[in-house]
């Protein structure tokens, strides 16, 4: 976020209809935006808060800002240890934010009402006095005697709610980190620059993007099924990841201030990412008109390092 400040590390926050919170742009320090008390805090069994999580993200972090700080000033000059940094570092904003664990407290949801559902229903009352002595030699409660009546009640999902633990959570969100920081590591790594300061960020940076299609709103993405792995670096450099994989390859590409296209179909992407809830700008960036057309966005996106040939 620093690189997205000004001279006094401020920052605009323009946050998205309908979240919880401010409803109009606000400017203030970088040091009070994306922050959660005890987002990352784990409890133990005696009450005592640990946060090894914590110590291990400033970890990473301060590898991945050296990454970046080489990206923005010498581009193609990055190490195995620093690309393999940044990798990692946006591996963790993929599955780190809001996004992640508002998807992830759905399926636990969901799952945990469908399991209970069908456990009601066909479970022995000895199942249940099994779990119950099982909780009394771990130290916790006993389950309730099992009755018709609260087996209808398990019955019916409206109820209550199933919520993973913070343990849960966390630990799930790291499932994935080594496998993406694989798939990013080995893609080609594009830099795009910009005369003048124009472009966005928010709080999920990473996106990805291919060419829209009838079948698009059936069919997943990731970074295997998307054409390009986005993310803004600075309001002036955006890094694009493509395939085929080129692991000793950062191609440096340079727009000049007139040539609008790009930045717009970058930020616009941006905007319509649905896993971002607030957008970042630089106070002064500059602002550019937006298409309205999906089929005239992916028309106008140039691509001048997609080869001819090389991607079919």
């Amino acid at each position: 976020m620093r690189s997205f400040g000004d001279e006094q590390e401020r920052i605009t926050v323009t946050p998205r209809v309908g979240e919880p919170g401010p409803t109009k742009p606000y400017t203030t320090g970088i040091k009070n935006v994306l922050v959660e008390r005890d987002y990352y805090t784990l409890i133990d069994e005696h009450g005592v808060e640990h946060f090894v999580v914590e110590e291990a993200f400033s970890q990473l972090e301060s590898a991945a800002a050296e990454a970046l700080r080489v990206l923005v000033n010498d581009s193609t000059a990055l190490s195995d240890d620093q690309r393999a940094a940044w990798s990692e570092f946006m591996a963790f904003q993929v599955s780190r934010g809001r996004q992640f664990r508002e998807m992830w407290a759905r399926a636990t949801d969901d799952i945990g009402k469908a399991m209970l559902q069908i456990t009601a229903a066909n479970a022995p009352d000895a199942y249940f006095e099994r779990i119950s002595a099982e909780a009394v030699a771990c130290g916790e409660e006993p389950l309730p005697p099992i009755t018709p009546e609260l087996r209808t009640w398990m019955s019916t999902p409206e109820n209550y709610t199933v919520r993973p633990s913070q343990e849960h959570t966390i630990e799930m969100s790291m499932v994935a980190v080594e496998e993406l920081t694989a798939i990013f590591f080995q893609m080609s790594w594009k830099l795009i620059r910009f005369a003048k300061p124009c472009l966005i960020s928010c709080d999920h940076p990473v996106s990805y993007w291919r060419e829209p299609s009838e079948r698009q709103p059936m069919m997943g993405i990731g970074p295997l099924t998307a054409r390009e792995v986005r993310i803004p670096l600075s309001p002036s450099l955006a890094l694009v990841l493509t395939h085929p994989p080129g692991i000793d390859e950062v191609e440096d590409a340079t727009y000049e201030a007139r040539d609008v296209t790009v930045a717009r179909c970058l930020n616009r992407d941006l905007l319509a990412w649905p896993a971002s809830k607030q957008w970042l700008t630089r106070p002064d960036v500059a602002r550019h008109p937006l298409p309205v057309c999906a089929r005239e966005w992916a028309a106008e996106w140039p691509r001048p390092w997609l080869r001819a040939g090389r991607y079919r």
